[in-house]
This record gives structure tokens, sequence and C-alpha cells, in this order.
């Protein structure tokens, strides 16, 4: 692909992404995990240095936040700059993308162009790319070690190898279940090496060849799992390849009826950070002594997370290429070259499978949609020919499909909510930061008020009233964030038994149950005080201070 009619789509494709991107940026609020770990851990390798390791949560890997940091020096603001990395990693993936829609259907070139346009304007994926969170970059490293990885099946050389391992390094230091890629990788050389020995092919110079490439790309890999199990070593004291598989704490056992949900609340990380000097309190989870001490509930749990997992992929993909996708596998299999759907259904089933372990999050098929878009994209094209066979314009093809995609993909439902880079968080945070010191402690639910209030988040812990209260000044904590919907604060607030019967009867306010009840109690609390309130559309933020 070397002549600037084959770059000249990639390119229009790349373009407009960043623009969507931008788009998603500036109107959508930022998501927990970016105000609460990512930008946090930012901020603290700027102002404490960037070996300064021992000062970030390890509830995430460290190389976005590392990137972060580094790229906020020029630019001056961190939000500013996970921003920037998000949007043009996002935009970027239309690339590898297309280089992936060769391999699987090298007959129809058509698909490779249209691929790239269905990476840039996926809703799902713009919407990933607008975030200050490390979703669009894992995508993007996925996305080069996949098309690397294919690459290696067929034609292994060292330095496809070399990529693949240093592309797999980078996925990891941003998710650790990247580290899956060389084994399925594996699996499909086997496979690969399988054919050559029963069609009596050179399957002892593909063997020398993929060692070759193997030792090389583990070479490469080797220093991001040593930097990686580096940082978790220095602040947990344990060897783990993912501080969230390698921990469990034994008092969250009893909680829930799903065995693994204790996994599932980021809480467990911040609390593991907190209780480090009473390691008596933890021990290892493995699989397999969770599945000798509770068999029927650990595979009960790991197949309602794995049905959970796949019934939302036409969600992730959206309803127009959902249909693409359909139309591919009816029409375009054959044109799709050996192992072309095998790829993606394998490794849609190891990152299923994994993530039955722990929980499912639909933003998990964010970077597995990559592999998607070529049967999309084969699926468009059948249609198109479809439709040219009975005279139906292109045109309108096109153009229906675009009013289709584009108001999901602009996420227009976000335009009245929210102004150009404002929020109603924001605006909290702002008049909290100019009322206390920076670093105080916040308890909060979500991280996003206590980001733009400049303060150190901790999660509200699930334990009686006096017990918050005493561990909110053990911590030096001065300030409790709480979300509630706004019927809900209206009609509880400042209101007795009764009122809150009502709420509970109410199924909108029963979801507020929990929170309605601490906002009672904080009310009702001599040692606490009221002091600011940011309603939100339906919902609305209180905030309340303990007295000193």
């Amino acid at each position: 692909m070397n002549s600037k009619a084959d770059r000249l789509p990639l390119l229009c494709a790349f373009a407009a992404g960043i623009l969507l991107r931008l788009l998603a940026a500036g109107f959508q609020p930022l998501s927990h995990d970016a105000a609460a770990y990512y930008l946090p851990n930012a901020r603290a390798l700027v102002e404490g240095g960037f070996a300064n390791f021992e000062a970030m949560s390890i509830a995430v890997p460290p190389l976005f936040p590392f990137l972060v940091a580094l790229l906020a020096v020029p630019v001056g603001d961190l939000e500013i700059a996970a921003l920037a990395i998000s949007v043009v990693a996002g935009a970027a993936v239309v690339y590898p993308a297309a280089a992936i829609a060769r391999r699987l259907f090298p007959t129809l070139p058509a698909a490779a162009p249209l691929t790239a346009w269905m990476a840039a304007l996926c809703p799902y994926a713009v919407r990933f790319g607008g975030d200050a969170r490390a979703d669009a970059l894992y995508t993007l490293a996925v996305a080069c070690a996949i098309a690397a990885g294919i690459a290696l099946l067929s034609e292994p050389r060292a330095r496809t190898g070399a990529l693949f391992g240093a592309l797999t390094g980078a996925a990891y230091l941003l998710r650790p279940e990247a580290l899956g890629m060389p084994l399925l990788l594996a699996a499909g050389v086997v496979a690969q090496g399988t054919r050559l020995f029963r069609a009596g092919g050179e399957w002892r110079a593909y063997a020398r060849r993929v060692l070759g490439a193997g030792v090389l790309g583990f070479a490469l890999l080797s220093p991001a799992l040593a930097w990686n199990m580096s940082v978790v070593h220095a602040k947990l004291g344990i060897w783990t390849l993912s501080p969230k598989a390698g921990i469990l704490l034994e008092y969250d056992k009893t909680e829930g009826s799903d065995p693994f949900s204790r996994l599932n609340d980021a809480k467990t990380m911040t609390e593991h950070e907190e209780k480090l000097s009473n390691p008596a309190s933890y021990r290892r989870f493995t699989l397999l002594s969770e599945l000798r001490e509770h068999p029927r509930e650990m595979l009960q749990a790991m197949a309602k997370h794995l049905w959970d997992f796949f019934i939302v992929l036409p969600g992730a993909l959206g309803v127009l290429f959902s249909i693409y996708f359909a139309a591919g596998l009816g029409g375009a299999r054959g044109l799709a070259a050996r192992g072309a759907l095998a790829i993606p259904v394998a490794v849609s089933a190891f990152y299923g499978l994994s993530f039955s372990v722990f929980y499912v999050s639909q933003r998990f098929w964010v970077p597995l949609l990559v592999l998607f878009y070529p049967w999309c994209a084969a699926g468009a094209l059948a249609i198109r020919d479809w439709c040219a066979r009975r005279g139906i314009s292109q045109r309108a093809v096109i153009a229906l499909s675009l009013a289709t995609l584009m108001p999901e993909t602009l996420q227009v439902q976000n335009w009245k909510d929210f102004e150009w880079r404002a929020s109603p968080e924001q605006a909290l945070g702002a008049r909290l930061a100019s009322r206390y010191e920076p670093g105080v402690p916040c308890l909060s639910a979500k991280g996003i008020v206590t980001w733009y209030a400049g303060a150190a988040h901790l999660f509200i812990p699930n334990a009686p009233f006096e017990d918050l209260v005493a561990y909110m000044r053990n911590r030096r904590a001065r300030l409790i964030v709480l979300q509630v919907s706004a019927a809900s604060a209206a009609s509880v607030a400042d209101a007795g038994g009764a009122e809150h019967q009502a709420a509970a009867d109410d199924p909108p306010r029963r979801r507020d149950e929990r929170v309605l009840r601490l906002m009672q109690e904080l009310d009702r609390s001599s040692s606490f005080l009221r002091v600011d309130l940011e309603p939100d559309g339906e919902r609305t933020y209180l905030v309340y201070e303990l007295a000193e």
C-alpha cells in the first residue's frame, strides 16, 4: 500500500476520527476511572518525579499515567494531555484495522479502507476515544499487536516477532489481560504448523523461524513485565502479573451472592493499599483454590459472566455494524482467508473466559471490535452489491447508513446536558477547590468531583455510620460527596422515617436507598455540615464537611 490513492482514504478516516473524538472529549464528562486513578497517578508523577511510583495507585497499570505526565510537561494540563493521547490513539486505530482487513480479506481490496472508516466512526470506539483513560491507547496497542501476530502466523520473521513482543508489552502496561495474546498466537502457530506437517510442507523451517521470532519477541516483552511487576511489588510486597488477580481480601469473601463480586469493586484495591500494615488480612487469589472450595458457585458465576460478556457485543458494535456483521457472515465467508473467522472467535472467547473470573463490562469489547470491523466491511460491501443488482443507488445506501450511524457516533444526547468542556462535576469541584487546601482527602462513590476539587479520592466504606466517622478522622478526610436522584434528595432530606419508606417503595429512589440513608444520618449528625449542592439534571450532588 504505497500509492497515494491507497493512503488517502485512511488519512481521511484518521482525520474524521480525530474530529469525532474531539467532539466526544468536549461534550462528555470524565469517567470515574480517569478521575480516580489515571489522572491522579499522572499528577503524582508530575509532582513527585517520574520515579514516584510509590504514590501511585496500583489499581491501573503505569504506562498511560506515565505518558500523560510526560505530555503534561509541555502541555501544562493533565486532563488535556490525557485526552490528547486518547483522541490521537483512538483515531490511529484505522491503520492497524486496515492492515488486519487486508490479511483477513486479501481478495476484497475495498474492505481495508472501509474497515478504516468503521474504526473511525464506531460510536463505542469514539466514546472511549474521548475519555482521559487508557482504553483508546490500549485498543491501538492491541490492534497493532494483532496485526503483527496475524503476519507472524503466515510469515514468521524475527523483526515481526520483535514487533509483536514490544507491542504486547506496551498493551500489558495498559491492561494486564494483553498477556493472553502470546498464548493465542502460540495456539495459532501450532495449528498452522500442524497443517503444514499434514500437507507435507516445510514445517521444520516454519518451526525454526517461529522459534527465532518467539525468542526475540519475549526478549522485548520482558522489560514490560519487569516494570509492572516491580511497581506492584514496591507497593504491595508481592510478585504478580496483575494485582487485581493476585490479591483477594479475606473479609470480602461474604459480600454478595456472586462469589466474584468482591473483585468487581475497585475499592478493593484502595482498601488493600490502606491496610498494608496488616498483610495477614489478605491471601493470594487462585482460581483453582476457589474452584475446589466453591465449585458450583464459581462455575455458575463464570457462566453468567461469560453470557453477560457476549450478550453485549451487539450493543458495542451498534445497530448498523451488527447488521453489517451478520451480512458479512452470510455473504462474504467465501471471500475470507483461512482462519479469518477463527481469529475473532478465538480472541473473543479467550477474553470472555478471562473476564468471567472477575466481572464483565461492555467497554471490554472496545479493543476486540477491531477484529469485527473487517467482517462488517465485507458485509457492507455485500449489501452494496445486492442493492446494485436491484437498481438501488449506492448514494442512497451510504446516506441511509450515515443517517443511522452518525447521531449515535456524535453522542448528540450529551450536547444538551453539558457545555463545551464543562460539566456539573467540574463546577462543583472548582468551588470546593477554592475553599479547601489541595490534596484534602474526600470520600466519594466516584472520583470526578474530587479530581476537579484537587482532593485525594477515597471510596465511601460500606460500614456503620460511627465507623465511617472514625474512618474519616483516621484518614484526616474533611469532605464526603454524595450523588442521589434529585427527586429523592428533595423528598428525603430533612425528612423522617415515613418519607424514607416512601423513597424505598419507589423503584427509582430505591436504588438510592443506601445513599439516602447515609444522607439522612449526615443531616442529623452534629459532626457534619452540608456545605454545597450541585444539580446535575435528574441527579444532585451533596457535599458534607466533617467538623474539626
